[in-house]
């Protein structure tokens, strides 16, 4: 079970770095909503679950710049809520 979205994740990461080669952003020359929703999951997958873009430059290239942007740094640094309040 873990195979298949090891493959999923893969294929999705060769996906958007095959995007990304012919474009700055997602979905073209400026920054936008697709960009916004999915650095969230790329920054996840590699922060959180230790997956690697090595593979895919074009990806790493977006995701530093993305990463690098003052509303994406400020919101990194928000701390998270416990898990008790979280539920609550």
């Amino acid at each position: 079970m873990i195979e298949r979205f090891e493959r999923e994740t893969g294929r999705v990461f060769r996906v958007l770095d095959s995007r990304l080669k012919h474009h700055e952003h997602i979905v073209g020359k400026s920054y936008g909503i697709a960009d916004v929703m999915t650095w969230p999951w790329i920054n996840a997958a590699v922060t959180r679950l230790g997956l690697s873009l090595d593979d895919a430059p074009d990806l790493a290239r977006w995701y530093a710049a993305i990463g690098r942007r003052s509303a994406v740094v400020r919101g990194i640094a928000v701390p998270a809520l416990p898990e008790a309040s979280a539920a609550a």
